[in-house]
């Protein structure tokens, strides 16, 4: 996705979230909507699109219009234990949410350990 079709998704992702976790299908409403600008040392380092606070989880938003790869699957587990660990620090689950012009819908695992896998729902924009 372009930068500036991002920066658009962002803009309109804060003003109306609530009804856009509802067309993807997400149940909950959201109670606060985190900022994704971060300050870090590295300047070239990814930040997540959306971050949604529900009721009972918090959602990452991705908006992406190439395939989910492994370099995509680290930084969205990387984006989850940011918001968890130093942003937010809540207790309530996260998710990690893509909207995708190009994948079709569906659930993606980036297997952590033998024991630990990290999902990753993929809503296609194909159908929407």
């Amino acid at each position: 996705m372009k930068f500036h079709e991002d920066v658009i998704f962002k803009i309109q992702g804060h003003e109306y979230g609530q009804k856009l976790i509802e067309i993807i299908d997400i149940p909950g409403k959201i109670v606060e909507v985190h900022p994704t600008e971060y300050s870090v040392i590295n300047p070239k380092m990814y930040k997540p699109d959306l971050v949604f606070e529900l009721e009972d989880k918090i959602i990452i938003l991705e908006f992406q219009s190439s395939y989910v790869d492994i370099n995509d699957k680290r930084r969205f587990r990387f984006y989850s234990a940011l918001i968890d660990n130093v942003f937010v620090k809540s207790k309530k689950p996260i998710e990690v949410h893509v909207l995708s012009t190009i994948e079709m819908g569906k659930t993606k695992c980036y297997k952590v350990n033998s024991q630990s896998r990290f999902p990753i729902y993929i809503h296609s924009l194909k159908k929407i």
